[in-house]
C-alpha cells in the first residue's frame, strides 16, 4: 500500500540472485495496492528499505456507442463503435461480443474477429437477432492477456413502425382502388430517413408492389405522411397495404400492414316508371336501393344513355344530381329520350366517380305505339278514302261506318294536350289553316260532327264517334277529315295536322268493293252487298277527283244482278 512497504503482499515466493523479473498472475486483485516494494534479502535478513514504484493499473475501452439503424423490433444492424484508451501502450487487439450482462458472463457471443488496435468500430449486418443479449461488451487485449472487464453498452433496439396506418378506398368501383394511404411517424422516429409503401398480395409483404410517388423514385422522404394514387387501380389479388421504414442503412423487413379493403357502393333494385304519357317524352319517380355502406359516397349522378355500356365520357346525357342518402329522384315531365334507352345511375366520392353504374331500362309510356312509318290508317271495307297524311302528335288507325250522317275514327294521340277534329268540304281546304281548324272555320254539320279542344291524354287508343255532319252521298263531294292535337308544350306556329281525304258511297257493302283484275278490255269487280236488293254497276270518269254521276240513269247501266 506504500512505498516504504507498508501493507505489504508478497508475490509468488522468494526470487533467487541473479534472476531479475517475476510474473504477476492475471486478474490478480489489486485492491488498495498502489507500489511494487523489491526488497534484497542475504542470509542474514531482509533489507528494511526497498526500492518502489507505483502501480499503473491499465483501464481498457471506457465509452461505447451503438445506433441500431435496423428500424425492425428485435432485430439490430449498425456500426458498434468505441474510444481509444487511455494507453494504447500495451494493448494489440479489441475483442467485441454480444453478451447478456455488462460484465460479459454469464453469456456471450462474439461479434467478429478480433480486431487489431488501431481500429475502432466493427459493423453489424442488418437484420441480427440479438435476442437473449442485451449488452455489447468490448474488451482490449494485450500480447499477454485478454481483459476480464470490459466496456459495454446496453444494446436499445431500435422500433420505428408508423402508427396509425389508415387507407380508405374512395374509388366505389368493384375490384378497384383509389385513394389516399395515411400515417402517423414513428414512436421513435430519428433514424427514420424515408418511408417504402406497397399493395401485397399476401402477409408482411408478400407479393408486394410499390406505390409510387413522384418523389424519390416510390421513397417518400421522413416528414410526409401520406401517399396518394389515383383511383381505377386494378385490385388483382392485393389483400394489404404496408409501409415500411428505412434508414442509411436498410428498409425494414417486417413493415406495419392492414387489411385491404375494397370500397364498393353501387345502388340496387333501380326502377323506373313513366307517368310522361307523350311518346319520346319521359317523366317519374327512379327509385333505388343504397349501397351497403354509403360512408364514401357523396352524390348519386344519373344519366340517360345509349346502351348499358355507355362510359364516362361516352354516348350518355346527365340529367339530375341527388345527395348520399337519397332513395330516389322525380325526373321532370317532358324530359326528351331522344336516341337514349338506359338511365345509368354512378354513385360519386369525394375522389371520383362511378365507371360501372347501375342500370334500367327507360321504357317509355309510350314504347307500345306503333311507329309512323309502319302504319297507314285502314279504311273499312267499301270506305271510300283516297289520301291521308299524318303529322307529329296523331295516328290514325281506322276509318269505319262513314255514311252522310257521320262516321268512326280510331285513333292514338301522341301528346298530351287538347284535340281537334271537324270535316270540311275540300273545295274549302286551301283556305284553313291551324288557327281555322281551333276556331272550326268552313266546318260541316253540327255540334256533333266536330270535335273542338277537349283535353287528351295520349298513348290511348280511342274511338270517336262523328255524327250530323250532313254529308253528300254518291260522291257528290269530296271531304277532308282534319284531325289536330296541341301538346301543352307545342308552339302553334310550327305544328302540323293530320287528314283523311274520302267521300261517301252511295250504298253499303259487307265486302269490297275492290278491282280483282283491270285491262283495257275487261275489269273484274268484287263485292257482298249488305242487303237484298238492286245493283248496277258502270264505268265513268273522274274529274278532280270526284266521280261524275251526275246525270246517269239506271237504264243506262251495262249490267244488273237482283240476286
Amino acid at each position: 500500500v506504500e512505498s516504504s512497504g507498508g501493507g505489504r503482499s508478497q508475490v509468488g515466493v522468494d526470487i533467487p540472485f541473479g534472476t531479475n523479473n517475476i510474473l504477476v498472475d492475471a486478474e490478480t486483485t489489486k485492491g488498495k495496492l498502489a507500489h511494487v516494494v523489491v526488497y534484497a534479502r542475504s542470509s542474514l535478513h531482509e533489507a528494511t528499505t526497498p526500492v518502489s514504484i507505483p502501480i499503473f493499473d491499465w483501464k481498457g475501452v471506457v465509452s461505447v456507442t451503438f445506433w441500431d439503424q435496423d428500424l425492425d423490433p428485435e432485430q439490430l444492424g449498425g456500426n458498434i463503435t468505441w474510444d481509444e484508451p487511455f494507453s494504447i501502450s500495451l494493448v494489440t487487439h479489441y475483442v467485441v461480443y454480444f453478451a447478456t450482462h455488462e460484465a460479459g458472463h454469464p453469456g456471450r457471443s462474439q461479434v467478429s474477429d478480433e480486431i487489431e488496435e488501431g481500429t475502432y468500430e466493427t459493423p453489424v449486418g442488418p437484420e441480427h437477432y440479438h435476442a437473449p443479449y442485451n449488452q455489447i461488451v468490448i474488451y482490449t487485449k494485450s500480447a499477454f492477456v485478454e481483459q476480464t472487464t470490459p466496456g459495454f453498452v446496453n444494446i436499445s433496439d431500435t422500433d420505428s413502425s408508423v402508427r396509425d396506418l389508415i387507407f380508405v378506398d374512395r374509388d366505389l368501383d368493384e375490384l378497384e382502388l383509389g385513394g389516399t394511404i395515411l400515417w402517423q411517424k414513428p414512436d421513435d422516429p430519428y433514424l427514420v430517413t424515408e418511408y417504402v409503401v406497397y399493395l401485397a398480395t399476401g402477409r408482411a409483404g408478400v407479393g408486394r408492389s410499390q406505390v409510387n410517388s413522384d418523389a424519390w423514385q416510390g421513397y417518400l422522404p421522413y416528414g410526409t405522411n401520406h401517399v396518394f394514387f389515383p383511383p381505377e387501380l386494378a385490385l388483382g389479388t392485393m389483400i394489404e397495404v404496408i409501409v415500411y421504414t428505412k434508414s442509411t442503412l436498410v428498409e425494414q423487413t417486417t413493415p406495419m400492414a392492414i387489411p385491404l379493403v375494397d370500397n364498393l357502393a353501387t345502388v340496387e333494385n333501380v326502377t323506373f316508371e313513366d307517368i310522361d304519357q307523350d311518346l319520346d317524352m319521359l317523366g317519374g319517380w327512379i327509385t333505388w336501393e343504397l349501397p351497403p355502406n354509403i360512408a364514401q359516397v357523396t352524390h348519386y349522378y344519373i344519366y340517360l344513355a345509349a346502351d348499358r355500356g355507355a362510359g364516362f365520357g361516352g354516348s350518355r346525357r346527365q340529367e339530375l344530381v341527388t345527395v348520399h342518402d337519397a332513395k330516389r329522384v322525380f325526373l321532370p315531365l317532358q324530359t326528351p329520350q331522344s336516341e337514349y334507352d338506359w338511365f345509368l345511375i354512378y354513385s360519386k366520392s369525394a375522389l371520383v366517380e362511378q365507371t360501372t353504374p347501375a342500370s334500367i331500362f327507360a321504357l317509355d309510356f309510350c314504347q307500345n305505339i306503333p311507329h309512323l312509318e309502319n302504319n297507314t290508317v285502314k279504311p273499312e271495307q267499301g270506305v271510300q278514302m283516297f289520301d291521308a297524311s299524318y303529322f307529329q302528335n296523331s295516328l290514325l288507325m281506322t276509318f269505319r261506318q262513314v255514311t252522310t250522317d257521320g262516321f268512326d275514327l280510331e285513333m292514338i294521340s301522341l301528346r298530351a294536350g287538347h284535340y281537334y277534329a271537324m270535316v270540311a268540304d275540300t273545295d274549302n281546304v286551301p283556305y284553313i289553316t291551324a288557327t281555322g281548324i281551333r276556331n272550326m272555320n268552313f266546318a260541316v254539320g253540327g255540334s256533333g260532327c266536330k270535335i273542338q279542344g277537349i283535353a287528351i291524354v295520349s298513348c290511348f287508343t280511342k274511338v270517336y264517334h262523328f255524327s250530323g255532319c250532313g254529308m253528300a252521298a254518291g260522291g257528290v263531294r269530296n271531304y277532308r277529315l282534319f284531325v289536330f292535337v296541341v301538346g301543352y308544350e307545342d308552339n302553334l306556329a310550327t305544328l302540323g295536322h293530320s287528314y283523311i281525304d274520302f267521300f261517301v258511297a252511295s250504298s253499303y257493302f259487307l265486302y269490297g268493293p275492290e278491282l280483282r283484275e283491270r285491262t283495257r278490255e275487261r275489269m273484274v269487280v268484287g263485292f257482298m252487298p249488305s242487303h237484298s236488293g238492286y245493283v248496277w254497276v258502270g264505268i265513268a270518269n273522274r274529274e278532280s277527283g270526284a266521280a261524275d254521276w251526275i246525270g246517269l240513269s239506271a237504264p243506262e247501266y251495262t249490267g244488273r244482278n237482283d240476286s
